[in-house]
């Protein structure tokens, strides 16, 4: 028992112990907005009735980059969460249903390309009920350890649903290479005296050794220093001793000789460019390569090539890029962003906001008394004073508020025109937004300011401001204003009835005006009103079950008094043959008797006896 429990212990390690590489799974967010599964019905609900919303549970698996759908063949790992009750989006923390995030897998030799599959299921009571199956490829290059490791930013998506998530592929120590498969270990010592390439992790001997091992030495063949060479020669350890040899560019008998030089195959090393200067070749090297034979690792970052503060960071395929400060933008963070280099830009004690500071996209916040693109227009009060002759005009302009007594407000521009046939519509979008995207909850109350105006390509653009209260309490429209100003948020197009207008390059929704605004009527109406139409579906059945058993009931009492009139006419005949004497009896015995038999349908026979 001891040895079973011992070996358990030891397979436990066996990844830790021997892996190579380290994939680092971070999910960002879940976006499932209209809170449906596979089948297009509600998550919670019956029928078009949604009672709450989406309680969603991840099977998470990351398999070789293939065509593969299995969500069962995980060959890099598997991780399974519990639910994530109430919410059609999920943004996800350092854990999310019992499951660590970023989730670590263990990787033996890492192959630059690796697939996520991920299940999500609706947990309810009885069976868990599926919601949709994302998957998608990814490429990464491994970095040489964790601190020099970066996240990158992958979405997978469906018609229906999203899933941002963020990756990072590392080395562990003593690894290198591309797939982290090479091992080297630094030695000074009986076992080797060498280092390791930082970029192969090929063994470099130090001075004095040689081998595969550097563990045989050098000095019993002498050093140089006791032979003096010519000026164009240097002295080399070679098997049969010490030597003078020539140069690069001399040769003769005592390098002497200048010798025409021309580049040669493999003189610049990991793809540098060789070109000839002086006689003497020379090396261009590739991005992340120095020396003079581009021998040498170089780290572009190394001299921060970023201004202003900016922060460089290292990438494969573009060398580095600078993560600029919101006061610049540019390559190397060269230029300064609109609103630092123009400090007017916006009028009437307007606030410049920059939006994305790698561009030109920034709006101004303006005063109460003030609106425009840059605050330029001032707002004019109408007061009409009467009196029981005449009516008077005065017009008053406003004096401008400091922006310190600005109420905040929340800043977008749309791509056309708001006014009374859409403005319902955004509000109930704004709504839906606020409530599926931030932390504000209960019953809102917007507030929106328009300016609608012309660009000069002859664009019409509406910049939209919104402030209000949750359950009456004026509430925060930082988290508001990151929400309509995040570009990668491609659902937040979907919930406006016009698109938002984003710098050149971004991605804008394509899903159609109107499905979006059948989508509000049904999510929105439907679900917050469903108690009544219940209320309303129960009258109508109650009603209808009422006026059956009335109907019933009407029809059982009149074949009951059909039954009784035929009962007195049976006893009226009998009554007539104890009579038979009296005619005027007989003939109403006849009578009863003749009504009865129409009534039943049959044919009557009458012998009448002289």
């Amino acid at each position: 028992m001891d040895l079973v429990f011992l070996g358990l212990i030891l397979c436990s390690l066996v990844p830790a112990i021997w892996s190579k590489a380290m994939l680092d799974l971070r999910f960002i967010r879940y976006i499932n907005h209209a809170g449906t599964g596979e089948n297009g019905h509600c998550c919670d609900g019956r029928g078009f009735f949604c009672f709450s919303k989406c309680d969603h549970r991840f099977v998470i698996c990351v398999d070789e980059a293939e065509n593969n759908r299995d969500v069962n063949r995980c060959l890099i790992g598997k991780k399974s969460s519990n639910s994530i009750d109430n919410a059609n989006v999920n943004i996800f923390a350092d854990s999310f249903g019992g499951v660590k995030n970023p989730m670590r897998f263990y990787i033996d030799i890492w192959k630059e390309k690796a697939q996520l599959k991920v299940d999500v299921f609706d947990v309810d009571d009885n069976s868990d009920d599926k919601v949709d199956f994302l998957y998608g490829n990814f490429t990464l290059s491994a970095a040489k350890n964790i601190k020099l490791s970066r996240e990158h930013s992958f979405r997978l998506a469906t018609p229906r649903t999203l899933l941002d998530y963020k990756v990072s592929v590392y080395c562990e120590d003593s690894h290198y290479g591309a797939g982290c498969d090479v091992r080297c270990e630094e030695h000074d010592d009986t076992t080797g005296h060498y280092t390791c390439d930082p970029k192969t992790g090929e063994k470099i001997c130090m001075e004095g050794w040689k081998g595969d091992d550097c563990n045989k030495s050098v000095q019993d063949q002498g050093l140089c220093g006791t032979v003096e060479c010519g000026a164009n020669q240097r002295c080399t350890n070679s098997s049969s001793g010490l030597t003078c040899e020539c140069i690069g560019g001399f040769t003769g008998e005592n390098c002497t000789d200048v010798m025409p030089v021309k580049c040669s195959d493999g003189y610049c090393q990991n793809n540098g460019t060789c070109y000839v200067t002086s006689n003497t070749m020379k090396c261009l090297c590739s991005l992340g390569w120095k020396g003079e034979m581009c021998d040498v690792e170089h780290d572009p970052c190394e001299f921060n090539p970023c201004q202003r503060n900016g922060t460089c960071v290292y990438t494969k395929n573009a060398g580095y890029i600078c993560e600029c400060p919101l006061d610049s933008q540019g390559i190397h963070c060269e230029n300064v962003s609109t609103c630092s280099s123009q400090q007017n830009v916006c009028l009437n004690g307007g606030t410049c906001v920059q939006e994305n500071y790698k561009g030109e996209w920034y709006f101004c916040d303006c005063p109460i008394n003030a609106t425009g693109k840059h605050c330029e227009t001032i707002i004019d009060l109408q007061n009409e004073t009467a009196d029981s002759n005449d009516t008077t005009t005065e017009t008053t302009t406003r004096v401008p508020v400091p922006t310190t007594t600005t109420a905040p407000k929340a800043v977008v521009v749309l791509r056309g025109k708001v006014d009374s046939r859409n403005e319902e519509a955004i509000k109930k979008a704004l709504v839906k937004i606020i409530h599926d995207f931030t932390d504000i909850k209960g019953q809102l109350n917007l507030e929106l300011e328009k300016d609608v105006y012309k660009t000069t390509e002859g664009e019409i653009l509406t910049e939209l401001a919104v402030r209000g209260t949750a359950d009456g309490v004026p509430f925060s429209v930082d988290e508001i204003q990151r929400v309509l100003s995040d570009s990668h948020a491609a659902m937040v197009d979907h919930y406006l009835p016009i698109p938002r207008d984003l710098p050149d390059g971004h991605f804008h929704s394509s899903l159609p005006s109107n499905a979006v605004q059948e989508e509000f009527e049904h999510d929105g109406w439907i679900h917050q009103y469903w108690f009544v139409v219940l209320l309303i579906v129960l009258a109508i059945v109650a009603l209808v079950m009422f006026i059956v058993g009335f109907i019933i009931v009407k029809r059982k009492k009149t074949l009951e008094e059909m039954d009784n009139k035929a009962n007195v006419a049976r006893t009226s005949s009998n009554v007539s043959d104890a009579s038979s004497s009296n005619p005027q009896s007989f003939e109403n015995s006849l009578y009863f008797e003749m009504n009865q038999q129409k009534k039943d349908n049959s044919k009557v026979n009458f012998k009448v006896m002289p």
